[in-house]
């Protein structure tokens, strides 16, 4: 879950651990720019609070771009990335760390490719960097597009390719509400990545027009499809609410706690009559 800025990140740790949420992602950009919180300071807490609650880490992205044709801003983006292994790091060994892929900004189609040898160029220091250091390095599957413009690692096929130019121990963070835009339902999103390589998923929806991160029982994803499937095939990745405000977050988690009840009773039953 990514925490409201209009709280505190201790204050929010604390109220989503008080809800029972096993899980919590922190974004980097409210922690280090929007409240002037002292870097050692939130990961010193962070350290503490995951002995109680796994924590994970959002890399840095607001304006940066690994795949640009700007080397200055690769540079740039590859510090900034670099400074988000150390943070997740310093939380703790295994810490999981989400990355975005490159794009390309407004440059023209002739250069995509090297948007995308720009991202792998970039991913790949990074990586270096995340295997000393003990960190678990994942891809996120890149959303919405503006006309004319092009996002490396969308699509199955662009996202698995990225993975093996890096390594087999990148795994995948897939974000869900993302998948509206490429039509592409996420239990089988997830089932041709392979469950064993996704790190974790970011959980949202909309409408399929605007990247809303909105509650989960508002758009087009078929939440009930997506449990069944999780439940049914043991996965046990986490699932990240990604919303954009309290109340969505609250609805998300009624909303996602009514249909898991639904779908395990659902499941045993099923699997009750079979064995009998």
């Amino acid at each position: 879950m990514f925490f409201d800025p209009k709280l505190s990140y201790q204050d929010f740790c604390e109220f989503v651990a008080s809800h029972g949420i096993s899980w919590i992602e922190i974004k980097l950009e409210p922690v280090l720019y929007y409240q002037g919180v002292a870097e050692e300071e939130a990961v010193e807490f962070l350290r503490r609070f995951a002995t109680r609650v796994p924590v994970s880490v959002h890399a840095l992205y607001q304006e940066l771009n690994a795949g640009s044709v700007n080397p200055h801003v690769r540079q740039v983006t590859l510090e900034e990335l670099k400074r988000s292994v150390e943070f997740a790091a310093a939380i703790g060994p295994g810490t999981i760390l989400t990355v975005h892929p490159g794009d390309s900004a407004e440059a023209p189609e002739g250069l995509f490719p090297a948007v995308r040898q720009n991202t792998i160029d970039v991913l790949r220091q990074v990586l270096d960097l995340a295997r000393q250091r003990g960190v678990q390095l994942s891809l996120e599957n890149r959303g919405q597009v503006k006309r004319n413009t092009y996002k490396y690692g969308r699509s199955f096929s662009e996202l698995s390719q990225l993975r093996s130019y890096l390594g087999e121990d990148v795994k995948y963070t897939v974000d869900v509400g993302h998948l509206t835009f490429v039509g592409q339902e996420p239990e089988k999103f997830v089932e041709r990545l392979g469950a064993k390589n996704v790190a974790l998923a970011h959980i949202h929806n909309n409408r399929g027009i605007e990247d809303e991160h909105g509650a989960t029982p508002d758009g087009l994803i078929d939440y009930r499809a997506f449990l069944e499937a999780y439940y049914s095939n043991n996965w046990d990745f986490p699932l990240v609410i990604e919303v954009k405000t309290m109340l969505a977050l609250l609805q998300s988690l009624q909303h996602l706690s009514s249909l898991w009840q639904q779908v395990s009773r659902s499941c045993r039953r099923i699997r009750s009559c079979t064995a009998k």
